[in-house]
Formats: structure tokens, sequence, C-alpha cells
């Protein structure tokens, strides 16, 4: 099997689009906005910050989470699978909610 028949397989398998990563340094995280397609990603989280047991969360725009995360360790990374709709969002620390992305998702291309 060639590498390429490999990836798509994995793709299928663990079916998220792409691989979005952020970084959690001492004062911010970053990127601070992202626009995406409509679509399921894995977000990657890396503690860059001094502190440990940082807790993920991602939230719609009506304040509803999504979905929440720990890395327990600094210098560590956790990933998280998301389902993103069309709509507003935001990704942030909770312990430091001023460190955030804004995530403006879009309608998927058609074709």
């Amino acid at each position: 099997m060639s590498f390429a028949q490999d990836q798509a397989i994995a793709k299928k398998l663990l079916r998220f689009d792409r691989t979005i990563n952020f970084v959690i340094d001492d004062d911010e995280m970053l990127p601070g906005k992202l626009t995406l397609p409509a679509g399921q990603y894995r977000f990657t989280f890396r503690n860059n910050f001094v502190a440990n047991r940082l807790t993920l969360a991602i939230d719609d725009d009506k304040g509803k989470n999504l979905l929440t995360g720990e890395i327990k360790e600094r210098r560590a990374s956790e990933d998280l699978i998301v389902n993103l709709n069309v709509g507003k969002h935001i990704a942030y620390v909770r312990q430091r909610p001023k460190w955030r992305c804004e995530i403006t998702v879009t309608e998927r291309p058609k074709g």
C-alpha cells in the first residue's frame, strides 16, 4: 500500500478534515483568530506557559460548551477532536479567558 493510500485510509478512520495547532504562551493563545470551513478538526494545544493543569474549552456563539480538555503538564500538548458548524466559536483557556482564539466557521465549499 502506498503512503497516499495510507493517508487516505487514516483520514477516513480519524474523520477529521485537518489539524489546527495552537500555542499557549505566557500571555496569549496563538493564533488569535481563524476562519475555517465547517467540518471536523483536530485541535492540538501546546502549553508553553509556566502553569500546569490548563483547562481548554471550545464554545459556540450561544455560550454552549462543545468540548473541554486539560493539559496536565507544562510543555505538554492535548488533542481535541471537534465538529464545527457554521457560526462563531471560541477556543480558550478557562483559567485565563483572555487567552482565546475567535473562530469563524463558514459554509463548506461545494464540489
